[in-house]
């Protein structure tokens, strides 16, 4: 199982401390790429293939591609993954108000404009967002652990 690991700092505002965690990710000694603007990713992600993103963000980053395909910007970028990493999307968000409601007017997190079609609240994501299976948890965890899980556990 291969995971891509994205993770945008504004996910650290709520007052939590960003170096301690950062500091074990380098320690991984994995490919790092380091972006201005989290969209900005997108080639990079690309150009590996891997089962599961796992999108550590204060944002979900994804939305409903109906009727029509969003326009691409830093809260869409999770709908231009190449097709055959669509596979599991896990949105690891830091504070409640982040899914409060269902869509982007009544929530701090969700990025979608319908509130009907939230890709983190329908059973057809495939259909909603492009993606085989999409979830959401709040806070991660820093076990340590054998890695091979896409749960969003033991990443660390």
């Amino acid at each position: 199982m291969s995971i891509y690991l994205s993770i945008d700092l504004d996910y650290f505002r709520t007052g939590t401390e960003p170096e301690r965690f950062l500091n074990r990710v380098i320690k991984l000694r994995k490919p790092i790429e380091i972006v201005k603007d989290h969209h900005e990713l997108l080639n990079h992600m690309n150009s590996f293939s891997y089962d599961c993103l796992i999108n550590i963000d204060w944002h979900s980053d994804l939305v409903e591609n109906l009727p029509k395909m969003p326009p691409f910007d830093c809260g869409t970028w999770g709908n231009f993954i190449k097709e055959s990493n669509r596979n599991h999307f896990i949105w690891i968000y830091p504070a409640q108000s982040c899914v409060a409601g269902r869509d982007n007017s009544s929530s701090t997190g969700y990025c979608n404009a319908w509130a009907d079609y939230n890709p983190f609240l329908v059973r057809n994501t495939k259909k909603v967002c492009g993606w085989e299976r999409v979830s959401k948890r709040r806070k991660f965890i820093t076990k340590r652990g054998n890695g091979r899980s896409c749960r969003g556990r033991d990443l660390l």
